[in-house]
């Protein structure tokens, strides 16, 4: 159910000469130009911020790979101070083992293509274990767009192909030398 009751939001008013239209492009253009400096400048914090923790980080992700392959160790030759349970809690932490997800492998010698042989010729698995997934085509669609058109109708389908306005301010600062594009969406979708 469509809601009626949407506000329609009111059109901004634009420039109404060419000269004031090159105006407000050379404002885009500056206020793009200063928003790059910006993002430069914090990317550059970042970095340094990064570089002054980054190792420390690494060595003491090590240092717990090191102790935990200790831990390891100990479970593993004292496999009676798990009792019947997958983990020992401890003051500090807990250790043991987590089950995972089960998960099918093929057995030596087999591939899937194999397995899935060996269920094709079997009617009553084939039927339970072997799935056929049907889709449409899109990309066959649009390639035949221009000469199927009337016959899309029929089928349920229209091509749509959607415009986007576009400001390209050229950027040129030291820091950054690229033209970056602006772009906002014009009205809706245009049918072909």
């Amino acid at each position: 159910m469509k809601n009626n009751n949407r506000s329609k939001i009111k059109p901004v008013e634009g420039p109404q000469t060419r000269a004031e239209m090159e105006a407000l492009v050379r404002e885009i253009a500056a206020t793009t130009a200063e928003r790059n400096r910006l993002v430069a400048c914090l990317d550059g914090e970042i970095a340094i911020v990064k570089e002054n923790y980054e190792a420390e980080i690494g060595d003491l992700g090590t240092v717990i790979e090191d102790k935990t392959r200790e831990a390891l160790a100990w479970a593993e030759a004292n496999p009676g101070e798990f009792g019947d349970k997958k983990s020992i809690e401890f003051l500090s932490g807990t250790v043991g083992w987590r089950v995972g997800n089960p998960t099918l492998k093929t057995l030596a010698g087999w591939t899937w293509d194999r397995v899935r042989e060996k269920l094709c010729s079997t009617p009553a698995l084939r039927n339970t274990y072997i799935r056929v997934k049907e889709e449409v085509n899109k990309e066959a669609l649009l390639a035949d767009r221009d000469i199927a058109t009337e016959s899309f109708r029929a089928l349920g389908v229209r091509v749509e192909r959607s415009e986007s306005f576009f400001v390209d301010p050229k950027v040129e600062s030291p820091e950054t030398r690229q033209v970056v594009s602006t772009t906002a969406t014009n009205g809706g979708p245009r049918h072909d």
